[in-house]
């Protein structure tokens, strides 16, 4: 066949799969070495040679191999990805946030799975902690076809692992590659590929971290040089080419199968598409389509190639398919089979399962959720594809409090011991043996009468106080500007005080708070039996989660912390369905699957949200309502808003609403708070908490705000004006991008490559306190509380003070203390000192360097840096220093 695609012509013979017997298949599919011997032979000297020289090796390979031009800097800057992701249409950024997205929430659910461990044993407990890397290296390939889908899959599932630092690699990068690694949020990228990007990675160099582990696929060198690490840092798999395997019956459309061979055959000449079915005839069908398909497909030079390596096996039934299909051990693996999911269980050995006709491998490829750095070459008889746990360490740990339970233990640690020949050992377990009198003495572990779940369950992180940060400055309570805690710094009315002074604090207080109640009744306009006051709405959370069933709570994060707190406390598990990224909107449809795919007891919905600030209309809540669970609506916020969603309290029995005096009225301190709900769980919640949990002076002062609730307000007016002052002035700074809010605080996206973790921390130090959020997802982000004129004044005072480009400005009408200068190089030239150092520092490794070698190294580029400069003098001299170690040696001897 002449096919005609453009400009080309090839001749094609119409196109018949390879057909193998099912007992062939054994012997085509032994497991082959992932990289051949020449391969790591040519690899190593280019690996090693970066360990030894790091970036200048780095960068004379990446220019020999085609990654860099003559004096290109092999890194990336995060502005550059923001930029390149901003001159994308918007259908392609959607694209990439949507994919981002599913991605994100399947590998969040993969890391709910996985919990630490605590477990009695003789004499004590043991368990394990589950923690991520620090640093993890990303590979996504350049070549033929770049694949940001590649970023993507790595670097958000090593960030939803919780890895603190990750850096993407990849060759000639497209606009879509580094705009994916700016959706994805990386903190690093290098314009380099092939074995010495994954060198750069394993070893570090001047300008790149070392790694903890290196993941994504590549070419045979990329492959070739994992091999070569792996051992030193984590690796993911030694990737092979790409490879399908579909399983056909009598119901599979041969067009979609064979659509799907092709889709893996154009990967690379060297891929596999494999068909097995039970029928000649179905094969024969597919053979046609192949052969019509390609003549119009744009990569059909590629897929013909491919199609040499590929094959086709009829088998006597399903069983034996499923047999050939265990046997090869696929990276993908399709059943286009009838009841297809009445066959998945009895697979062993795949990289990926596609169930069903509908389940395209292509949708695997590009983010349905599932990642799609996968096992090759029958890998997948040994390892799984890349997720979350590639990045996890599994951390044990046992500690022995009862030495007299532990004692059978003891004896057995000695006698094999000395069985393996280990005298040491034996003598090590032999302290530990217990006369009769030490026994008596020792007492069990109080851990054993302890609920597991609870003993090591995190300590919740609130705001440190007042004058703990003061202590921490070195400064005066009035200095400090406590913008950290969506506290009303108007404070309540003076009458609050009176009462409270008045009060009779001798005498306990009404333990079913039947007089707010009513308050609280008359103020709203519902019947006082559908409230329940409880010690700030913290203490209502938690009754809350006590009082259902013990399945999954929903959350949507980023939210209130105290949701997954208090269910941990309970018992619950929490299932996170993430707020969409950039925008932090809720992913309703994702949520009411998660309802009923967990079935689910809670979902919390914090509204307005903390710590976004976003909204949710009363039509979205009304619709989660529909749900089969509870719907708790946290409206901590709901004054500085004109919504609320005390509408629906009527309509929806599984309903509940959650609402605070910290707030708008000012009580933060004294904490008191109250829920509305159906009398069926108000008369539950009635009946477990604690009889006394709103004290005296918390409850008169909620009903004197009551009270007072107009003059209050005023003062809730005049925060919503400041917000909207507030939010001006923060839309001034380039480096600032605050998110619009209705509540008594904004988030700040902090942009243009600034730390947000360091804007917190400057301000901090001029008494300006805010909320920094470590969590991956809002590691770039600050929230502000909106309080005063005059606080929003001190903070926009302190943001102009550490912000460089306004530094000059902000000192109009600040009068100075005190001015520094650092002058040395001007007013005295300091190079002998710097240079003496380095003489010295080389001395103590047993090397001799004069001031001529010093002058010598200056003269060539990359040596400004004195540590620098001393290690490379070392290697001249062949004699191999760490950085790290050269580095201190010389401030060392710098110093004294």
């Amino acid at each position: 066949i002449n096919a005609e695609y453009g400009d080309r012509i090839f001749a094609m013979t119409s196109i018949k799969l390879r057909r193998i017997s099912p007992t062939e298949v054994v012997t085509l599919t032994t497991k082959t070495d992932p990289v051949d011997p020449d391969t790591l032979i040519k690899t190593k000297p280019i690996v090693d040679d970066v360990r030894k020289r790091g970036d200048a090796a780095l960068l004379e390979y990446s220019t020999k191999f085609g990654d860099l031009k003559n004096g290109e800097s092999h890194l990336v800057k995060l502005s550059e990805l923001k930029e390149a992701y901003d001159s994308l249409s918007a259908e392609v950024k959607e694209t990439l946030q949507r994919t981002a997205q599913r991605i994100r929430q399947f590998a969040i659910a993969q890391k709910q799975c996985l919990h630490s461990l605590s477990t009695p044993i003789s004499g004590g407990t043991a368990g394990h902690t589950i923690e991520p890397v620090e640093r993890a290296g990303c590979y996504a390939p350049g070549g033929r076809y770049p694949l940001p889908s590649s970023v993507l899959m790595t670097a958000i599932t090593a960030r939803v692992a919780g890895v603190s630092h990750v850096w993407v690699a990849s060759p000639r990068p497209t606009a879509v590659t580094l705009a994916a690694a700016h959706v994805a949020g990386v903190d690093g990228f290098i314009r380099v590929g092939g074995a010495q990007a994954i060198s750069a990675f394993a070893y570090g160099t001047e300008t790149i971290p070392a790694c903890d582990a290196i993941v994504g696929p590549g070419n045979i060198w990329v492959t070739a040089a994992k091999q070569l690490i792996a051992g030193r840092v984590a690796i993911d798999t030694l990737a092979g080419p790409s490879e399908c395997l579909v399983i056909a019956d009598h119901t599979a459309n041969p067009k979609v199968v064979a659509a799907d061979l092709l889709a893996q055959a154009e990967h690379d000449v060297e891929a596999r598409a494999i068909l097995v079915t039970l029928d000649e005839k179905v094969a024969e069908a597919v053979d046609k389509e192949l052969t019509q398909q390609l003549l119009t497909l744009t990569t059909a030079d590629t897929a013909l190639k491919a199609l040499d390596n590929s094959f086709a096996v009829v088998t006597k039934n399903i069983d034996e398919a499923l047999w050939v299909a265990d046997q090869i051990a696929c990276e993908h693996l399709e059943l286009h089979i009838d009841k297809a999911s009445d066959h998945k269980l009895k697979l062993k050995h795949y990289g990926a399962l596609f169930v069903g006709h509908n389940s395209a491998e292509v949708l695997g490829d590009y983010g349905a959720g599932p990642n799609h750095v996968l096992p090759t070459r029958a890998a997948a008889r040994s390892s799984g594809g890349l997720s979350v746990f590639t990045f996890l360490r599994i951390r044990t740990w046992m500690e022995i409090d009862s030495l007299p339970d532990a004692q059978s233990t003891v004896r057995d640690a000695i006698v094999l011991a000395r069985l393996e020949g280990l005298e040491g050992h034996a003598r090590a377990a032999e302290h530990r043996i217990l006369t009769e009198k030490t026994t008596s003495q020792s007492k069990a572990s109080v851990l054993t009468h302890l609920k597991p779940s609870l003993i090591n369950l995190p300590i919740y992180s609130p705001i440190a106080p007042l004058e703990e940060r003061a202590e921490e400055l070195g400064l005066d309570l009035d200095e400090l500007v406590k913008l950290d805690a969506n506290e009303n710094l108007y404070g309540p009315p003076p009458e609050v005080l009176e009462v409270i002074v008045k009060a009779n604090h001798h005498i306990y207080p009404d333990p079913s708070q039947l007089k707010l109640r009513t308050a609280l009744a008359n103020s709203l306009g519902v019947h006082f039996d559908r409230i329940v006051c409880g010690l700030g709405a913290d203490d209502l959370i938690d009754l809350i989660c006590r009082i259902v069933k013990p399945n999954p709570i929903i959350i949507s994060s980023p939210c209130f912390a105290m949701y997954s707190y208090s269910a941990g406390v309970a018992g619950l598990p929490v299932i996170d369905v993430p707020r969409k990224p950039e925008t932090f909107d809720l992913d309703e449809e994702a949520i009411k699957v998660g309802i009923k795919k967990h079935q689910a007891s809670i979902l919390f919905i914090t509204n307005p949200n903390n710590p976004t600030g976003h909204i949710v209309s009363n039509d979205v809540i009304a619709s989660f309502c529909e749900e089969n669970c509870l719907v708790v609506v946290d409206e901590a916020y709901t004054e500085f808003t004109d919504q609320n969603c005390q509408e629906l309290i009527h309509k929806y029995d599984n309903l509940i609403i959650l609402r605070t005096f910290s707030k708008w009225a000012g009580l933060a301190g004294l904490r008191v708070g109250y829920c509305i709900a159906h009398q069926d769980i108000t008369r539950v919640l009635l009946s477990i908490k604690q009889p006394y949990n709103v004290n005296i002076a918390a409850d008169f002062a909620a009903r004197i705000c009551l009270e007072k609730k107009s003059v209050i307000f005023e003062t809730v007016k005049q925060i919503r004006l400041e917000r909207e002052r507030l939010m001006k002035e923060l839309q001034k700074f380039n480096f600032i991008k605050p998110l619009p809010s209705h509540a008594n605080f904004i988030l700040m996206k902090i942009v243009d490559g600034k730390s947000a973790h360091q804007l917190a921390s400057d301000l901090r130090s001029l008494g300006v306190l805010l909320r920094y959020y470590s969590s991956s997802e809002l590691k770039d982000y600050i929230r502000v509380s909106v309080a005063r004129p005059q606080d929003t004044d001190k903070f926009l005072w302190a943001l102009n003070m550490v912000s460089s480009s306004k530094l000059l400005s902000s000192l109009n009408g600040f009068k100075p203390e005190g001015v520094l200068l650092d002058m040395d190089g001007v007013l005295v030239n300091v190079s002998l000192s710097y240079r003496q150092a380095i003489i010295d520092t080389c001395k103590s490794f047993g090397v001799t360097v004069t001031m001529q070698d010093i002058d010598n190294k200056k003269a060539q580029s990359g040596f400004n840096n004195d540590w620098v400069l001393s290690q490379s003098l070392l290697k001249d001299k062949g004699v191999e220093v760490l950085f790290e170690k050269c580095k201190d040696k010389f401030e060392e001897l710098y110093q004294g």
